[in-house]
């Protein structure tokens, strides 16, 4: 509500703002394609967007640069993520640039060298001696059965990978279920990592249970 006390309060011209609460991803998309909501911030993809646009032609878009991007998390404290050439492996089979297709619009190119910086910041900030020094993680098969087999992975008669001990590997990209953004990339990025015989599941978590899987360190790829 507005604060009557504010110094400015006749130049507000908003009474009161009221913030809606929804549990998935389907709850949030039929608001927002009814008009539910005034503003939204958490992004659509871009066919839904397209949807969003044409459902509401007096829309307006404002892009607002953060400075960020989505980004995986690996718990390198659990098994394999806890191997660092399961995490590379894991940076030259996913294509990046693929999921831009499916990321919301706006979403801007992905670093390939894992600085932690975007494109941005990091050809502002490093060197081209310094970026020479670094991995260049653009999607490569090839390079990515060379770091498995070097620590003595193997491919089964099923055509997934296999640990030293002959154990078929399982790993898990865990999203939350409410922010498109995520939820598409991320089975998307487990659908890639199974295709390259990565057996991959993906598992999409109501918001609160996600924050608390990822506290407690249940996590594999997030």
């Amino acid at each position: 509500t507005k604060n009557q006390y504010y110094w400015n309060a006749d130049k507000v011209y908003i009474d009161h703002v009221r913030i809606q609460r929804y549990v998935s991803a389907e709850a949030y998309l039929a608001t927002v394609m009814q008009g539910g909501y005034d503003t939204e911030p958490h992004g659509l993809t871009p066919d839904l967007f397209k949807q969003l646009e044409q459902n509401n032609p007096d829309m307006v878009t404002m892009w607002v640069p953060d400075l960020g991007q989505p980004a995986f998390e690996f718990n390198v404290l659990k098994y394999p993520m806890d191997i660092v050439e399961v995490r590379q492996a894991f940076a030259f089979v996913v294509d990046r640039e693929l999921l831009l297709e499916i990321a919301e619009p706006g979403t801007m190119p992905p670093d390939y060298y894992a600085t932690g910086l975007t494109p941005l910041w990091r050809d502002a900030y490093l060197t081209d001696e310094l970026k020479a020094q670094l991995n260049e993680y653009v999607p490569n098969y090839e390079k990515a059965d060379e770091l498995l087999t070097s620590i003595g992975w193997t491919r089964g008669s099923d055509g997934y990978w296999q640990n030293e001990k002959g154990e078929t590997v399982t790993i898990e990209v865990s999203s939350m279920n409410s922010w498109p953004i995520f939820f598409a990339c991320g089975e998307a990025a487990s659908l890639m990592l199974d295709e390259y015989g990565i057996k991959s599941t993906f598992n999409a978590m109501e918001l609160s249970s996600y924050w608390e899987y990822i506290n407690n360190g249940e996590h594999q790829i997030a």
